[in-house]
């Protein structure tokens, strides 16, 4: 491939915008996502609306961690840990389902 063709310079910019420093911000943003971070930049929002915004975010940031952390588990572990500080949303957690589709659902 020739440093000048389309193919080399795509690869070139995505590897520079979004090479280990992206995904490690994203990692780090990824972590800091609780409960209460949420109900905190967002108040006055219903308990729905906070479910809704938290999945969102996750969701987001999940394309911009390493290949190995995008997977549908490390989402789904993150979604009870974030959910298990939540009164609301405990009972969803405390025993959650095996599919990630039926945990939101039942969240």
């Amino acid at each position: 491939m020739s440093k000048d063709s389309f193919d080399y310079v795509s690869i070139y910019l995505r590897s520079f915008f979004e090479g280990p420093r992206y995904q490690r911000r994203n990692l780090d943003r990824w972590n800091t996502i609780t409960w209460s971070s949420i109900l905190e930049k967002y108040t006055g929002k219903s308990t729905f609306e906070i479910v809704q915004l938290i999945i969102n975010e996750l969701r987001e940031l999940q394309y911009g961690l390493t290949p190995a952390l995008r997977t549908t588990e490390f989402l789904y572990n993150k979604i009870i840990t974030t959910y298990q500080d939540s009164e609301a949303c405990k009972y969803a957690v405390s025993d959650p389902l095996t599919a990630l589709g039926k945990l939101l659902y039942k969240l």
